[in-house]
């Protein structure tokens, strides 16, 4: 979830304190106000967690006070747990074809993703307000998520049905659509750039290098996994695997849907485990023996990789590798881990954990109290503790979902 720094916080406390002031239903938007973000959502209103994801989750409308999604259940860009319920004020996404960023090389994944397929969100919060998990909805929380607004949901609803509405869109990238055709004689010197295996670390050059991957990853798609397990992130000039790991993933979710499973387990032959593993990974999704059998070598190894691929088995249904993929918590995936990419690992045990539980009528494994956040290494060994007891309790009665596979939907949690 969002947070703030002390400094920010304080900041905005004086800009809220000045906000209160006026009127809370004010017709008028000022510039950089809750006024104006409310102005700019689709959404307002109450929302609960139907479905765990690492970067997009299902949601449920409980209350609506501007817009409907049009749908029963959607999906918003954001972490969750399932059961969880936030006051969000949501902006609907508007899906482009533009090439995804480019990051300087050094700085881990260049595309920000899990290696897991996950759905794509059909909203988004701001990233910094409008969006606040509520333990009970109509408690004092509420004043949290709108800091200065000094009234409760009553008072919110009403302000929002007074507010116009701007309809600002924010745009995110669209995966496996065609790109624009290449020019004449671009195929050839894109397919030129990728043969070479001289370093790319520099900025201009890794920007070039991953922009020819994007342009061939919808026409060639075979051929460019076929670069990119040929070499070592070192051979690159690479700092971490991830880099070459992350380019990978651009490659699969800009080849055409049809080619995926095959392109995945091209990449399954490659020299760098982690592309491997990213392989592995998504044509697990097709239920592929040669993918366990390659998940299940690197898992025999050591490091963060083998738990990595310990983990995508074990979401698989492989409830004999839990205790292993849950200890992992330990020592796996603290904050920003330049091996295996920006995502926490603790988070996808969770997601998974969360997900298999709803599906299969448990109740939730949520935290120990004081667990705030997994990734600080003071909270890690309770959350392993609460969750091995946990699996332990109820292991035995629950199928469990991989990551980016939502529960049936409609389902009466307990």
């Amino acid at each position: 979830m969002p947070g703030f720094s002390i400094r920010y916080a304080r900041i905005w406390t004086v800009v809220a304190t000045l906000l209160v002031q006026m009127d809370a239903i004010a017709t008028s938007v000022e510039p950089g106000s809750w006024q104006e973000l409310i102005a700019a959502s689709d959404f307002v209103g109450v929302v609960e967690c139907t479905g765990a994801g690492i970067y997009s989750s299902r949601f449920r409308v409980v209350e609506a006070w501007r817009g409907q999604p049009g749908m029963e259940e959607f999906t918003i860009h954001c972490t969750a747990r399932v059961g969880e319920r936030y006051v969000g004020a949501l902006q609907r996404v508007l899906f482009q074809k533009i090439e995804i960023p480019v990051r300087q090389p050094g700085t881990g994944d260049p595309t920000g993703k899990t290696w897991f397929p996950e759905p794509d969100a059909g909203y988004r919060y701001h990233l910094a307000w409008g969006w606040v998990r509520v333990p009970e909805i109509y408690s004092d929380s509420l004043r949290h998520a709108f800091p200065g607004f000094g009234g409760n949901l009553d008072d919110l609803r009403q302000a929002v049905d007074s507010l116009p509405h701007t309809n600002r869109q924010y745009a995110l990238p669209l995966v496996g659509v065609t790109p624009e055709p290449l020019a004449p004689g671009e195929r050839e010197s894109l397919q030129a750039r990728l043969r070479e295996s001289r370093s790319v670390a520099e900025a201009e050059a890794f920007s070039g290098w991953l922009h020819a991957i994007q342009r061939l990853s919808y026409t060639d798609s075979l051929f460019v996994a076929r670069q990119l397990s040929r070499v070592k992130s070192s051979e690159l000039g690479f700092r971490w695997p991830s880099e070459l790991a992350g380019a990978a993933k651009v490659m699969l979710w800009g080849c055409p849907v049809a080619k995926r499973n095959r392109v995945a387990l091209e990449l399954m032959d490659a020299r760098e485990p982690l592309v491997c593993l990213v392989g592995g990974a998504h044509a697990l999704v097709e239920e592929n023996r040669k993918a366990r059998r390659t998940l299940a070598e690197i898992a025999r190894g050591d490091g963060d990789v083998a738990e990595w691929a310990n983990f995508i088995l074990a979401s698989y249904n492989d409830r004999a590798r839990v205790p292993r993929a849950i200890t992992a918590i330990s020592f796996v995936g603290h904050r920003h881990d330049p091996n295996t990419g920006p995502v926490s690992y603790s988070d996808c045990v969770e997601t998974m954990l969360s997900n298999s539980a709803a599906a299969s009528g448990i109740s939730q494994p949520g935290r120990p109290g004081d667990a705030i956040d997994p990734r600080f290494p003071k909270f890690v060994e309770k959350l392993r503790a609460h969750l091995s007891d946990w699996w332990q309790q109820h292991g035995n009665n629950i199928e469990l979902l991989p990551i980016g596979t939502f529960p049936p939907k409609n389902l009466a949690f307990p």
